[in-house]
């Protein structure tokens, strides 16, 4: 279910960002929810831009202040690059708590 929110709006922010040079979409929630989201966008990425032609950053702590050991399991995650669907340079950041 939270997989199809997030297919739509994804969506939803490709019909709202044709006219923008730029397109930012900010994701938050559980960190249950965090690693099927991290998969999807970054296939979604690699979709558009092809593997590793966009730029990927994150905070080297997890929502507990703990050392993060990957990308995967940072507090937060920021990419930037070509989306598929998405004119433009399109720009997501994710914030994961609890």
């Amino acid at each position: 279910m939270k997989i199809k929110f997030l297919a739509s709006a994804m969506a939803l922010a490709a019909v709202v960002g044709v006219g923008h040079a730029q397109t930012v979409i900010e994701i938050t929630g559980a960190t249950a929810f965090r690693s099927a989201a991290i998969s999807a966008i970054n296939a979604a990425f690699v979709a558009g831009s092809g593997n590793g032609n966009f730029a990927t950053a994150f905070s080297n702590t997890t929502s507990q202040g703990v050392s993060a050991s990957s990308f995967s399991n940072g507090s937060m995650q920021i990419w930037r690059g070509t989306f598929q669907g998405i004119i433009g340079t399109t720009v997501v950041r994710t914030s994961w708590n609890g």
